[in-house]
């Protein structure tokens, strides 16, 4: 065992110095390209370990890089696996045809899931409706391994088009895309999100708030209140007031936040408004201190309770008086 593992390295070493001493790198002999080829095919984890590393850097060209997509189907799940990784690595979509049909033709989780992940970086716009499908695949590993690549895909279209899908999509996908868009920091796309913070589905809604909680605007502050209203009460409700609070707080100069927060509070029916006083305790500051304490301390016993469970919310003790 202690020779072939010396062996796999003095062929890495060759290997290697090929590769750094080669009059033009990026036309590789094919005699070079065939050893790499049968290092990934090697039965020993050193030997195709060795062949993998060549995969990823180099015998740069679409021709090599074909060859060895090719070997894909030559190979067990485990070197599958092993060789999808080196090609995502490669990031030559060269490699994408010989991917996706090893998508399509196989049933191993892993296999299938190595095969989405690649996509990432050798796929582009025309694989999206095979990730999109990915983000409902039975298996936990393939889903996770199609957000990842709907986050990595490139091209300047992609966060549009993924919010396009928002419309037509099962919820569960739909919240899986809203949650890809806010990864790819996709602000351009804020009519999907907001749109979705009113979805019937409160998966959906609470991945759109979770969102605008990370990439939201004090501008879409009012255009949000609907989606906090439309929240149920209790969990769902929490995370969206602490939510748009955090959009609040993106407002540096505290009375301006206030303003900010009262100016969208009027375009609330006055028969909602009083469901809203739990995020202006959330918010906070001292011009919400008297928005919020006249109802706490007037005669509406009702009204009271609310405006105290408001108060009670306060970022800090200026409420305390």
């Amino acid at each position: 065992m202690l020779r072939r593992v010396l062996n796999s390295l003095i062929i890495l070493g060759l290997v290697v110095l090929s590769t750094e001493t080669s009059p033009a790198a990026d036309k590789e002999s094919d005699e070079f390209v065939q050893m790499i080829v049968k290092l990934i095919g090697d039965g020993d984890r050193e030997f195709r370990a060795a062949g993998l590393e060549q995969v990823r850097t180099a015998a740069r060209g679409a021709a090599p890089t074909k060859l060895f997509a090719s070997q894909l189907t030559k190979l067990g799940p485990e070197g599958q696996v092993a060789l999808l990784d080196a090609l995502a690595d490669r990031g030559d979509a060269a490699a994408r045809p010989a991917v996706l049909e090893l998508y399509a033709s196989t049933n191993d989780e892993k296999v299938r899931a190595a095969a989405i992940g690649a996509l990432g970086s050798l796929g582009g716009r025309d694989d999206l409706p095979v990730l999109i499908n990915a983000l409902s695949a039975t298996a936990a590993a393939e889903r996770a391994a199609a957000r990842k690549s709907l986050v990595q895909l490139r091209g300047e279209t992609i966060s549009k088009s993924l919010a396009t899908e928002t419309k037509t999509v099962p919820a569960a996908v739909k919240a899986a895309i809203l949650e890809v868009l806010a990864t790819r920091r996709a602000s351009g796309e804020m009519p999907a999100f907001l749109a979705a913070t009113v979805d019937d589905s409160p998966q959906v809604r609470s991945s759109a708030m979770a969102a605008l909680g990370q990439i939201g605007r004090p501008a879409q502050i009012a255009a949000m209140l609907p989606g906090v209203l439309k929240a149920q009460k209790g969990g769902e409700r929490d995370a969206a007031e602490r939510n748009l609070a955090m959009i609040c707080a993106r407002i540096e100069n505290e009375d301006a936040r206030g303003t900010a927060l009262i100016e969208a509070l009027e375009t609330v029916d006055v028969a909602q408004r009083d469901q809203l006083l739990s995020l202006v305790g959330r918010v906070g500051g001292k011009k919400l201190i008297n928005f919020v304490a006249d109802i706490a301390t007037g005669d509406d016993i009702s009204r009271r309770q609310i405006g105290i469970d408001a108060l009670s919310k306060w970022p800090d003790a200026s409420v305390a008086d």
